[in-house]
């Protein structure tokens, strides 16, 4: 895809969402007591990137209330990423160089996803990305030639441990602390890179979408047919065998799943299906929609008889009846409060909220307008907008 068409798609999906949200915004003020790094860096000067998914949106607070409340940075992401990094190097030791930062995650997801912490020790702790800031960014090394030289690749998760803004803080000191240390060794975090060609800013200038197509999925014209039980099973095109069954319901447009040998077992619904090149993808509980392929992913609509997205994932976090999110936050003071365990499985969510709150949700979600989805292929999550470019291929 060209740049200029996933700069009106981003331009599109923001214009949507501002008409029906409640914009907070994010404003980074570097006022730690200590540099981000101990020691001297090779670079007077920090140019950023974007080549996030949604160049705007760092959270979504999803508590069933209407407007739903976005949080975004107050001026382009990569000119007050720059502005932040730029500060935090003023009491640095530097060199003559620059860095090159090109984002391609720094986000809080809308989906319920748990990961393994890259690079702890046997990875038994698990992280909500509900949670967690999500930094994946490559840095790079301007050379006198005018090329950039590949430095490394940055992925890791900072848990939201009270205001958002100190977690985005902790991911963007992150950064400099290993652009600073170049002789360090790789690892599931930081991966260096010792010799690699130099690359022109266009090259590098390429919205993350476009990587999708490496995965085994989206290298092929359709998905292999059955059943994946999590998203990196659809991902990596491993279906498992079934006992499931699909119908279709007209009249809300939906197709429910059911176990041929359930006899009351508790069930498990697979992330997704497959069947004659044709994909669904869970909604909640047992109910599916079609996906169809679009601009280096999966696309799906929300039926207009049940809630929309916005409310689905809500009700899937378990709104605001557990304390997940602050019900009118501001910038200065939002904070996600609640268990790390968090809502796992949409079928569980009618536990976590009270009968009223649930209707309520239920009821504005049939007339709300989030229904135009389509997945990150990185992490699984669902993106979401009122309106989608019809005519981006």
């Amino acid at each position: 895809m060209k740049p200029a068409v996933v700069l009106s798609f981003v331009l599109l999906l923001c214009t949507s969402l501002a008409a029906q949200l409640n914009i907070e915004t994010v404003q980074l003020t570097y006022n730690r007591k200590r540099p981000p790094t101990p020691g001297p860096v090779f670079f007077n000067r920090v140019e950023v990137l974007d080549n996030r998914i949604d160049t705007g949106q760092v959270y979504s607070v999803q508590n069933g209330s209407f407007p739903p409340v976005l949080l975004q940075f107050g001026q382009p992401a990569s000119a007050e990423i720059q502005q932040y990094l730029q500060k935090a190097i003023e009491p640095v030791l530097q060199g003559p160089g620059t860095l090159l930062v090109n984002l391609r995650q720094l986000r809080i997801t809308n989906r319920t996803l748990f990961i393994a912490k890259p690079g702890e020790k046997h990875g038994k702790k698990r992280y909500d990305l509900r949670y967690c800031v999500l930094l994946t960014a490559n840095l790079y090394d301007k050379k006198g030639d005018g090329l950039y030289y590949p430095l490394l690749r940055i992925r890791n998760v900072y848990p939201v441990k009270g205001p958002v803004i100190p977690a985005l803080a902790d991911a963007l000191d992150d950064i400099l602390r290993a652009a600073g240390a170049r002789s360090a060794r790789s690892n599931a975090t930081y991966q260096y890179i010792k010799s690699a060609a130099g690359q022109t800013l266009e090259q590098i200038n390429v919205n993350v979408r476009e990587s999708w197509d490496q995965y085994p999925v989206m290298a092929v014209s359709s998905p292999a047919s059955g059943v994946f039980m999590q998203f990196e099973d659809f991902r990596n095109n491993k279906p498992r065998r079934n006992n499931f069954h699909a119908s279709y319901r007209s009249r809300d447009s939906v197709y429910i799943l059911s176990h041929r040998h359930s006899r009351g077992h508790h069930i498990t619904y697979p992330w997704g299906f497959a069947d004659q090149g044709n994909l669904y993808v869970n909604l909640y509980a047992n109910l599916y929609v079609k996906a169809s392929r679009y601009d280096h992913t999966y696309r799906f609509y929300v039926p207009r008889g049940i809630p929309d997205m916005y409310s689905l994932l809500s009700i899937e976090t378990g709104a605001s009846s557990n304390g997940i999110n602050d019900p009118n936050p501001m910038t200065n003071n939002l904070t996600l409060r609640g268990a790390l365990s968090g809502i796992a499985v949409l079928a569980m969510a009618d536990v976590a909220l009270s009968g009223s709150k649930l209707l309520k949700i239920r009821k504005a979600g049939i007339k709300s307008g989030f229904r135009y989805c389509y997945l990150d292929m990185d992490t699984g999550d669902v993106i979401y907008a009122e309106t989608l470019a019809q005519n981006i291929q």
